[in-house]
C-alpha cells in the first residue's frame, strides 16, 4: 500500500545519506 511504499523510499533515502555508524538500528530495507 502507499504507506509501505513511502516507508521503503524513505528507508532507501536514509540508507544512502546516513553513514552506517550513525544509522538508527530500527531502519531496515525490507
Amino acid at each position: 500500500d502507499r504507506a509501505e511504499m513511502a516507508d521503503g523510499i524513505l528507508s532507501v533515502f536514509v540508507e544512502r545519506n546516513i553513514p552506517e555508524e550513525k544509522k538508527p538500528k530500527t531502519i531496515k530495507i525490507k
